[in-house]
């Protein structure tokens, strides 16, 4: 899985930089932020899928998930506020409170590393759901936790590198993790045997032929 993200964000190091370019420049708008993020998870999702998607394509899923990005992205200010509240109000001495705040932040890593996996989880559905997406990433996080672990690990490992180096925030940070949870959720839907097993890691057709149905709507 992380060895796929890797060759396919080199394969496609051009257009995912110039990709990841305009989604930053368009998160500085805050407005476009929550599409822009959105129609990055969908333009990596068909690179996953083995297709290069143009800025044109880009800037179409941009107006097309405004709405639902939005939505999502309001859910998660809400859950993550009221997860916050929580870790806050419960740090106290007393042993039980301890106990609790950390059940809050374990729920508070599911929540974050599931949001990794909604939008690739929206695009590889036959019918479109962000209910049914949400739903299916936090019971993927719940029933692989060593799998979400490391899907967490290697995001804190990106998200630091690009702290420290600042131009990767630009250029392939939001692209690179984008494009792994695209691969996340197809390797768990390879493990949940709801899609047949690439032939061999290196085979550029590991994926059946797919049509775009979901990136077109």
């Amino acid at each position: 899985m992380g060895a796929r993200t890797v060759r396919d964000a080199w394969d496609a190091l051009v257009s995912l930089a110039a990709l990841n370019f305009i989604w930053f420049a368009l998160s500085l708008t805050v407005v476009l932020l929550p599409p822009a993020t959105v129609a990055m998870f969908e333009a990596t999702n068909q690179l996953a899928r083995g297709r290069q998607v143009e800025a044109v394509e880009y800037l179409g899923a941009v107006r097309r998930q405004f709405l639902g990005a939005w939505a999502w992205a309001l859910l998660n200010a809400v859950v993550i506020g009221l997860l916050v509240v929580s870790v806050v109000f419960y740090d106290r001495p007393e042993p039980w409170a301890a106990a609790v705040r950390s059940l809050f932040l374990l729920a508070t890593f599911a929540w974050l590393v599931a949001q990794l996996m909604v939008w690739p989880y929206v695009f590889e559905q036959d019918e479109p759901s962000l209910r049914r997406a949400i739903r299916n990433a936090l019971l993927t996080v719940l029933g692989a936790p060593v799998f979400s672990i490391m899907i967490g690990a290697i995001v804190a490992a990106v998200l630091v590198v690009s702290a420290v180096v600042l131009v990767p925030v630009a250029f392939m940070t939001t692209a690179f993790l984008c494009l792994l949870g695209s691969h996340a959720v197809r390797d768990r839907l390879v493990a949940f045997g709801k899609r047949p097993m690439p032939r061999s890691p290196d085979d550029a057709d590991q994926w059946p032929a797919e049509a775009s149905e979901a990136q077109d709507r």
